[in-house]
C-alpha cells in the first residue's frame, strides 16, 4: 500500500477518534438509599406548581429512593390526596450544550400520570420561569395522547422562553409503535449553540433552531440549565383536574437507570459537585496572614477602609487594620472570602483580633468573626447548628465568633477567638468575615491576623505523633482539628493485627498532648481517628 493511502488512512482514523464523543459526566444511582445530596435536591409541597398539579412533593423516601441501582420516584394515592417526588440538580450539576441521554422506565401512565424528563435555566432563582428557559425533553401523559388512545406510546418534547414579556414555547410529539411502560428506553438530547434535537430509542422526536437570528429572543438557551425528574398527577398537561378522573394505578413507579451527558465541543460543565471539595482541615483561606496586602480578600467597607500594617502582626509580618471610621452609623465595615458548600457541611472560623491602645474600642462597637451560608440566590441562611460561639437574629442569620472584641477587651493583646457551625438546607456557598461594627459616634480600628477556615471532618493526612521523655512520664504530642475525636493506642509489637486503644480526646485546633507512664514494655504508640 503506498504512502498517501497510508497518510490517508491515518488521517481518516484521526478525524473520527477527534469527533468521539466523551463522557463527562454521569448518573449511575449506584450508591445509597436516597438521592446523592452532593448532587440532587428536592422541590417540596403542593399548590398545582403553576399546572393545576394534584399531588404533592416529599422528601419522603416512598416517594424518592434509589433501589437496585435505579432512581425510583414514585406517586402514591391516599383517597383523594397524592404525594410524588421531584429531585433536581440546581446549583450542584449545571451544563451548557452536550448530549445527554437518559435510560428511562415509565408506569402505566393511563390516565393522569406525568412523568418528565427535563431541565431549566439554573438562573431561575434570580430571573423566574420562562426567562430561565426550560427544556422537556422527555414528557408523558398528555390530554391528547389519552383522547386517542396513545398515551402509553406518546413523547413529547417541549422548549419554553421569555419573549416580549410574555410565555412562548415550541414542541412536537412522537408517536412510536408499542408501548414504552414497563421497559426501559434511551431518551436523548442533542445540544448545540446551532439547536436543539430530542430522541427516542435513536428516533428524532423535535429540534428547535436556536442559532443566528432566532437566538436574540432565545438567550435562555445559551446558558447553564440544571436537570430536574418528577413524576405529576393531574394537571393542565393531561387535562385531568380532579382525583375522581385520574384511573391509573398507584403506587406508580418511575425509574431511572442513568444520565449521562457527553461532551460535544461545546459543553461546559458547572455547580458545586463539580468543584474539588476541601481537604478537611486543611485551611481554605489564602493570604490568612496578610503578607500579600488583602490579596484573596474581598471588602465591604460602607465608607471605612482596610490595609495592612507591619507594626503589629500576630504571625509574619503584617496584620489586617478594618477601620469604622467614615462607615455609616451601625455599618459594618469587612473583608470576606467565600466557598462553594452543601447541607452539612461544618466549618470552624478562627484567628485573632487585636484592640489598640492608641485608638480603642469605646461605646458598643465591637470587632469578630462570622461564617455565613447562602442559598443559590445569595439568601442568607440561619445556620443548622451554632458548636462555637453564639447564633445572629434575622436577617443578619449566621454564627459569631466568641468572644467579641469590644470596649472591655484588653489593648495591646492579642485574642483568641473562635466560631463553627453547620451549613442548613439549600446551602450553596460559606462566606467567612472579618467585622468591624461601629456604634454611631463610636469608631476606630480593629486588627485581624493568623486567621484559619477549617471543612471539619476526618483529617486528610495522617495524624504526625512525636515524643519526649519528662522522668517516668512519656509526652505525645500531635497536632488537632476542633471537633475531630482522636484516640491514642497502641502495640507491643509492631507485627500484632490490632491496636490497643487507651484514651480518647477530643481536638481543640491545637497540639494536644498526652502523657503516660513507661512501663517496662515495649509499646508503640499511634493516634487513631475512632
Amino acid at each position: 500500500m503506498n504512502s498517501k493511502i497510508i497518510q490517508c488512512l491515518t488521517m481518516a482514523i484521526l478525524s473520527l477518534s477527534c469527533t468521539a464523543r466523551a463522557q463527562i459526566w454521569s448518573e449511575e444511582f449506584n450508591t445509597g438509599s436516597l438521592p446523592d445530596r452532593d448532587i440532587w435536591s428536592y422541590d417540596t409541597g403542593a399548590g398545582g406548581w403553576g399546572n393545576a398539579e394534584l399531588q404533592e412533593y416529599t422528601t419522603n423516601s416512598a416517594n424518592a429512593r434509589i433501589e437496585d441501582g435505579q432512581l425510583v420516584i414514585t406517586a402514591i394515592r391516599q383517597g383523594n390526596s397524592f404525594t410524588s417526588g421531584r429531585v433536581k440538580t440546581q446549583d450542584k450539576l449545571t451544563f451548557k450544550y452536550g448530549t445527554v441521554e437518559a435510560r428511562i422506565q415509565i408506569p402505566d401512565l393511563g390516565n393522569g400520570l406525568w412523568p418528565a424528563f427535563w431541565t431549566l435555566g439554573n438562573n431561575i432563582s434570580s430571573v423566574s420561569w420562562p426567562a430561565c428557559g426550560e427544556i422537556d425533553v422527555m414528557e408523558m401523559g398528555n390530554a391528547g395522547a389519552i383522547a386517542d388512545g396513545v398515551v402509553n406510546r406518546r413523547t413529547g418534547s417541549t422548549a419554553h422562553w421569555e419573549s416580549g414579556g410574555g410565555h412562548a414555547s415550541y414542541g412536537l410529539n412522537k408517536d412510536v409503535a408499542s408501548n414504552l411502560n414497563g421497559s426501559f428506553h434511551i431518551y436523548r438530547m442533542e445540544w448545540t449553540p446551532d439547536a436543539i434535537k430530542t430522541y427516542i430509542d435513536g428516533i428524532w422526536i423535535w429540534t428547535i433552531d436556536i442559532s443566528g437570528g432566532a437566538a436574540s429572543d432565545l438567550e435562555e438557551f445559551h446558558q447553564p440549565h440544571f436537570f430536574v425528574l418528577n413524576m405529576a398527577v393531574g394537571g393542565t398537561y393531561t387535562g385531568i383536574y380532579n382525583a375522581s378522573g385520574i384511573t391509573a394505578a398507584f403506587p406508580a413507579e418511575y425509574r431511572i437507570d442513568y444520565i449521562r451527558l457527553y461532551d460535544n465541543g461545546y459543553t461546559e460543565l458547572g455547580g458545586t459537585s463539580t468543584v474539588t471539595p476541601p481537604d478537611p482541615g486543611s485551611n481554605l483561606l489564602t493570604n490568612e496572614g496578610f503578607e500579600f496586602g488583602t490579596t484573596g480578600w474581598s471588602t465591604s467597607l460602607s465608607g471605612g477602609s482596610a490595609d495592612t500594617s507591619s507594626s503589629r502582626a500576630k504571625e509574619g509580618s503584617q496584620s489586617l487594620i478594618i477601620n469604622s471610621d467614615g462607615a455609616g452609623d451601625w455599618a459594618s465595615p469587612n473583608a470576606s472570602q467565600s466557598f462553594q458548600a452543601s447541607e452539612g457541611d461544618v466549618f470552624n472560623l478562627q484567628g485573632y483580633l487585636l484592640n489598640p491602645s492608641s485608638d480603642p474600642i469605646s461605646g458598643s462597637s465591637f470587632g469578630l468573626f462570622k461564617i455565613e451560608f447562602r442559598d443559590g440566590s445569595g439568601n442568607v441562611l440561619d445556620p443548622a447548628t451554632v458548636d462555637i460561639g453564639g447564633s445572629a437574629a434575622a436577617p443578619y442569620y449566621g454564627a459569631e465568633s466568641t468572644p467579641f472584641l469590644n470596649a472591655s477587651s484588653p489593648t495591646d493583646s492579642w485574642i483568641f477567638s473562635e466560631v463553627q457551625a453547620e451549613a442548613p438546607a439549600g446551602t450553596a456557598t460559606v462566606g467567612f468575615y472579618l467585622l468591624n461594627v461601629n456604634q454611631p459616634g463610636n469608631t476606630g480600628p480593629v486588627y485581624f491576623d493568623a486567621i484559619q477556615a477549617t471543612l471539619i471532618g476526618d483529617p486528610a493526612e495522617p495524624v504526625n505523633l512525636s515524643a519526649s521523655v519528662t522522668g517516668d512520664q512519656i509526652q505525645l504530642s500531635f497536632p488537632s482539628q476542633n471537633g475531630v475525636n482522636y484516640q491514642l493506642a497502641y502495640k507491643s509489637c509492631l507485627t500484632n493485627a490490632a491496636w490497643i486503644p487507651l484514651e480518647t480526646v477530643v481536638g481543640d485546633g491545637s497540639t494536644n498532648t498526652l502523657s503516660q507512664t513507661i512501663t517496662s514494655l515495649n509499646r508503640f504508640y499511634t493516634i487513631l481517628i475512632p
